[in-house]
């Protein structure tokens, strides 16, 4: 019963399901991101991150095979259900840190992003503290009310990208020239370092279980791909 009550209060339609995971990875180390990927692929920097959005399609190409499967479950029911009891744990601790390592990062960047900007006036550890006192209620007190949230953020931040491109009128076909400038070696390594682009949205494994409607598989996978792929190769080339 708590299970089923559990279930319902999380229940997540489609269109909120891909906000939150689009929007976990677009997040504030997307503003340092053009200048990194930039460093390694100069004017072809736009291209690569294009290139590098191969990772997401093929994440979810292959997950639909398990998600056929199980969609009612977790990576982490998932891992103890086909690998056993003690290799699933040692996969799900894995899992469990990277995404605890991702999120410091992610964590780190906006609460410096914030030091500099709304919060110029307190510490350190008064920033942490509001932050995560905020996401705190946000997560277990109101977890529609996040949901909600994200969308909206998500609309907001691809229309502020969508503003940046009146830059162009400034700029010269000249500054992305010329095209396939580097060596193709480069072009396989500057890909490699382009994932980290997209990662974040790996999180939804957790959160399957509480789409509401299972079969919009497909639709999420196009759709997330689609917008992570434009929104940040649109940032590269606007960089």
């Amino acid at each position: 019963m708590v299970k089923i009550m559990i279930k319902r209060n999380l229940e997540i339609t489609t269109n909120q399901f891909i906000c939150m995971i689009v929007g976990y990875s677009i997040v504030a180390s997307q503003l340092k991101y053009p200048a990194i990927m930039n460093s390694f692929a100069a004017q072809d920097g736009w291209i690569i991150t294009i290139l590098s959005g191969i990772y997401p399609i093929l994440f979810f190409y292959l997950y639909s095979v398990v998600y056929k499967e199980y969609p009612d479950k977790d990576i982490l029911d998932i891992n103890k259900t086909l690998l056993g009891k003690f290799i699933g744990t040692i996969f799900n601790i894995i899992f469990a840190l990277s995404l605890l390592g991702y999120s410091i990062r992610e964590f780190s960047g906006f609460s410096i992003l914030l030091m500099n900007t709304l919060l110029a006036y307190y510490t350190n550890s008064q920033i942490i503290f509001i932050i995560l006192i905020a996401s705190s209620i946000a997560t277990f007190f109101s977890f529609r009310a996040a949901l909600k949230l994200s969308q909206l953020s998500l609309y907001l931040t691809v229309l502020l990208i969508l503003i940046l491109g009146i830059t162009l009128k400034d700029g010269s076909i000249l500054n992305i020239m010329p095209i396939f400038s580097i060596e193709p070696k480069d072009i396989i390594k500057s890909t490699y370092h382009g994932i980290y682009a997209y990662s974040g949205f790996e999180i939804m494994l957790l959160y399957f279980p509480y789409l509401k409607n299972k079969r919009d598989y497909k639709k999420i996978a196009i759709s997330t791909c689609l917008l992570l792929i434009l929104i940040v190769s649109w940032l590269v080339f606007l960089a």
